[in-house]
């Protein structure tokens, strides 16, 4: 009862200050500014919700005077420049589209939703191959605000929702991808990322945050996808231990600063209250979704579990071993590029049928010498390793998985039919990604796997950029001139007698590459 006193307290408020144009001032009540596009969709969202709630038809006539405002001041092109931040289009503004959609849901008016649908669309037009999006910063364009990114998100994934768009869904999932991926493998989110999401702040934005965790949240609703799941709760962990939590300082008691750091570039030294608004949010979602957390807890305290005891202390044993084996290992004579230390030798290696091979697996990381010569040509002979590039790595080892997934400069995508939770799952006759995405593909020890080859071939080379590079690993028979393949051999009985594996529909011979 309190906070429905409160919300038609604020809703009445909001009512008696609405300009006559419908619309509603931007920056602080104490200034005379002038109505904000933006301004005005936020507060029509509150209005709906107000008059949902509490059924009193002041608040739906202060919401259709403000959509009135917001279509009137849209531009042909679906975007909004007058009423906005120096006149700019803005992307971020596909929020205010899904304000408009609830007003038309409210009202059945359709006027409404062809304005959302005609700003959707032109805010499609501003994403990259990346799903970054352009004009998506009222300071900075090159390197928009993870506050504004998510708001971008939000939008586009109510929408879909709304108007069951499959594609305005998929913009939203594909987005909040790149920044879940990056929070995965750094561990935190920067304030700011550029075009290619590399991060380009030192400090976080925690109201940005909240909003991208009600998105994780929201997407999870709709794919079941559980490492969604567990980087929103992940997330949110963090930001609770961000917030103020203070019977000394009362005014503040709950807050959550703009900046972490506080006195990072956005809202510094503030606690903006928008930013407790978008953690309660989040909080509530989480709770909604209780259930199927504890579920999650308990699938990963099931695994826990099958350590017995007995395998706890066998791996302990292990790894006492290992490091006692190492010591054995230490000189100056061979040195490993993927783990940068040097040996008196390195372990001998061989799986069975084929020779033991002297000098072969590194001490330290297990790699193998194939891993040492890819990590060394692509460090002396390209610039995989100092530009900005997008990577795609089909069923990469575990050893160029940690490297590749670690460097900064690369947007780095691993996959496989058969994915582990880091990895997408891809199919290489059919890849998932837009033409002209990647800088570099690679392809490891998977060609001879795949029946139509040439299907695969076709499919890299079409989400490569012009002059982008493939890179294909396999085994090769040094004894074979040409490669050997006859598709009229289907068993895998047959296969294994022909190439030596049940699985494998070719043996590359020299002519290989």
């Amino acid at each position: 009862k309190y906070f429905l006193k409160m919300c038609k307290e604020i809703a009445d408020w909001e009512t008696s200050i609405q300009l006559s144009s419908g619309g509603y001032r931007g920056g602080v009540i104490s200034e005379s500014n002038p109505p904000g596009i933006f301004n005005t969709s936020q507060v029509l969202l509150g209005l709906i919700w107000a008059f949902n709630i509490l059924k009193n038809q002041k608040y739906l006539d202060a919401a259709i005077k403000a959509g009135n405002f917001i279509v009137a001041n849209q531009d042909n092109d679906g975007a909004w420049r007058k009423y906005c931040y120096i006149n700019c289009p803005t992307t971020f503004n596909v929020r205010t589209a899904w304000a408009l959609l609830e007003l038309s849901k409210t009202t059945n008016d359709e006027k409404y939703k062809k304005a959302a649908i005609k700003n959707l669309d032109w805010a499609l037009t501003q994403m990259n191959e990346l799903h970054w999006f352009n004009n998506n910063d009222t300071v900075d364009i090159n390197n928009p605000l993870l506050h504004l990114i998510s708001y971008t998100i939000r939008g586009f994934l109510e929408s879909g929702v709304i108007l069951n768009n499959e594609k305005y869904i998929q913009t939203a999932y594909k987005t909040s991808l790149r920044l879940l991926n990056y929070y995965e493998k750094f561990g935190w989110l920067p304030a700011r990322f550029n075009y290619k999401w590399v991060g380009k702040a030192n400090y976080r934005c925690l109201t940005g945050e909240a909003q991208l965790s009600i998105c994780w949240l929201k997407l999870y609703k709709l794919t079941r996808d559980e490492k969604i799941l567990r980087n929103a709760v992940d997330l949110n962990n963090s930001l609770k231990s961000k917030q103020i939590i203070s019977k000394k300082w009362t005014d503040i008691d709950g807050a959550i600063k703009g900046s972490d750091p506080i006195w990072g570039a956005y809202s510094s030294y503030k606690f903006p209250n928008w930013a407790s608004k978008f953690l309660c949010d989040a909080l509530i979602l989480e709770e909604q979704l209780k259930q199927d957390i504890i579920g999650l807890n308990l699938r990963r305290y099931k695994k826990i579990d099958l350590v017995n005891l007995n395998t706890f202390l066998i791996k302990v044993s292990k790894s006492i071993l290992n490091k006692f084996s190492k010591l054995s290992y230490i000189g100056k004579k061979y040195y490993c590029p993927c783990c940068s230390k040097s040996f008196r030798k390195f372990l001998d290696y061989g799986l069975s049928p084929s020779p033991i091979r002297k000098n072969a697996r590194c001490p330290n990381c297990l790699c193998l010498e194939r891993h040492r010569l890819i990590k060394l040509y692509l460090s002396n002979e390209t610039n995989f390793f100092t530009d900005e590039l997008n990577v795609l790595h089909i069923a990469p080892t575990k050893i160029l998985y940690k490297i590749f997934s670690t460097t900064e400069n690369l947007n780095y995508i691993a996959g496989n039919v058969y994915p582990t939770k880091e990895m997408e799952k891809i199919d290489i006759t059919k890849i998932i990604y837009e033409n002209n995405y990647f800088d570099v593909a690679i392809c490891s020890h998977v060609l001879e796997y795949i029946k139509d080859e040439k299907k695969a071939l076709a499919e890299f080379y079409r989400v490569l950029k012009p002059g982008g590079k493939l890179y294909i690993f396999s085994h090769i028979d040094k004894n074979l001139e040409k490669t050997y393949e006859d598709m009229s051999i289907s068993s895998p009985i047959e296969r294994e007698k022909a190439y030596g594996y049940k699985v494998y529909f070719r043996t590359y011979g020299l002519d290989f590459g």
